[in-house]
């Protein structure tokens, strides 16, 4: 009797582990990938897509819990953006980047793994109602206007400015300005509408509006909410298309960048061997920022801060007056003289620089090398920043200044310029 109660249990023993490896075999399975994955263009905000999917086709051996949706741009293909959404979720919106190609990825998740991917490749169409122009402050008759790439009358948008210090578009045409620590909303028409207190104001493709202020930086929607980021001041800010915030504060030769994303802010210190005076984005992880020198030679240079780096790598060719900006694609571009004096050499006699600007430099987001193009016709002027801005042909504008001061505008292949408008001129923007 015990020997056959002893072999009763070895078998139920033997069956159970059995089932329970079965069990095992067939329960740890993820879901399938999610089926018909499409977007559309919600049309408002200018930028938003939404994205549609149905659940896959089989759940794997447990409930989906959740969904991943990540993007990219399709040239690089690196997810640099996600989201998770819960297990009930077949839609979301994206706000992105009008003009631009993007890869999104979709996958489920249950409790033994992630599905494959359901992708779909696609551009963001840009409305065609709104034609990208200049705008510009004329510091000598104290306006804000706006006029045709290609050139053209001059638009007046607003009068009696006294010191504007920051200058943005959104993918509307609307111009955001920041004149004497008062920031306005201008809309293509001319009509200003003041949204208080700041000394920074960028945009993101959806059509947010950023300020830095003294207690932060808030954010605005075309609707008019306003919620705040982060109640960090600081001294610059840098907006992604996607809305991710980044502020910088200057701390001697050292620029603290905190950045607000999807999850906790991320703050890093990076050095910049000298005092940074600016702050811009490239929309791939990149920052660019014009140094000045410690001590007094009043040397400047641009300087290029990686993803993740904690050191400013110069990109400028030589010590010079200069000038940079970015582009809608990301491109870096920077206009140097020929020389520079430092100190008081030019005063004194003992230099003389050279200040024609003899190439247009370009770098992509990607690359550490630039492209050059030469270009005639550009100079610089001690003691003031050469302005620039570039449209999404990689065509750069200019305000020149000087004896012969004006508008410039410089193909994408360099060369001599095209003359847009005569007369002083400091911010540009083109939206």
């Amino acid at each position: 009797m015990r020997r056959v109660l002893g072999s009763l249990v070895c078998a139920v023993v033997l069956l159970a582990g059995f089932v329970g490896s079965a069990e095992a075999t067939v329960r740890r399975t993820p879901p399938s990938a999610p089926r018909s994955l499409a977007v559309t263009g919600t049309g408002q905000p200018v930028g938003s897509v939404k994205l549609t999917w149905r659940a896959p086709r089989t759940s794997g051996s447990a409930p989906i819990t959740s969904y991943r949706v990540s993007w990219a741009l399709a040239r690089t293909h690196a997810v640099t953006h996600s989201r998770t959404l819960p297990a009930r979720a077949r839609s979301t919106v994206l706000a992105l980047t009008a003009g631009s190609r993007y890869v999104v990825h979709v996958s489920a998740r249950n409790r033994w793994g992630r599905s494959p991917s359901a992708r779909v490749t696609f551009l963001v169409a840009r409305p065609a109602a709104h034609v990208d122009s200049l705008v510009a402050v004329d510091t000598a008759d104290h306006t804000l206007v706006r006029l045709p790439l290609t050139g053209g009358t001059e638009t007046v948008l607003v009068t009696g400015l006294t010191q504007v210090s920051d200058l943005a578009t959104d993918p509307s045409g609307n111009a955001y300005l920041v004149d004497d620590g008062a920031v306005r909303e201008v809309s293509p028409t001319g009509t200003s509408t003041a949204l208080g207190a700041g000394r920074a104001v960028e945009t993101d493709a959806a059509g947010n509006v950023y300020v830095l202020g003294t207690g932060g930086v808030t954010r605005r929607t075309p609707a008019g909410a306003t919620t705040r980021v982060s109640s960090r001041p600081g001294d610059f800010l840098a907006v992604q298309a996607d809305g991710q915030v980044t502020v910088g504060e200057v701390n001697s030769i050292n620029l603290t960048l905190t950045t607000y994303g999807a999850g906790a802010p991320v703050t890093r210190v990076v050095g910049t061997t000298g005092y940074a005076t600016n702050l811009l984005d490239d929309d791939h992880g990149r920052f660019y920022t014009k140094v000045r020198a410690t001590g007094g030679s009043g040397a400047t240079w641009w300087s290029v801060i990686n993803p993740g780096a904690s050191d400013a790598l110069s990109v400028s060719t030589r010590l010079a007056e200069n000038g940079g900006t970015v582009g809608p694609d990301g491109r870096f571009f920077l206009a140097q003289s020929v020389s520079f004096c430092a100190g008081l050499g030019e005063q004194t006699g003992s230099c003389t620089p050279d200040r024609n600007v003899p190439e247009l430099l370009s770098f992509p987001p990607s690359a550490t090398t630039p492209a050059t193009v030469p270009v005639t016709g550009l100079r610089t002027t001690r003691d003031e920043q050469l302005h620039l801005a570039a449209d999404r042909g990689g065509q750069v504008y200019a305000a020149q200044l000087g004896t012969d001061p004006g508008l410039l505008r410089f193909a994408a292949g360099g060369g001599a310029p095209t003359r847009l408008a005569q007369g002083t001129f400091g911010l540009l923007a083109v939206g």
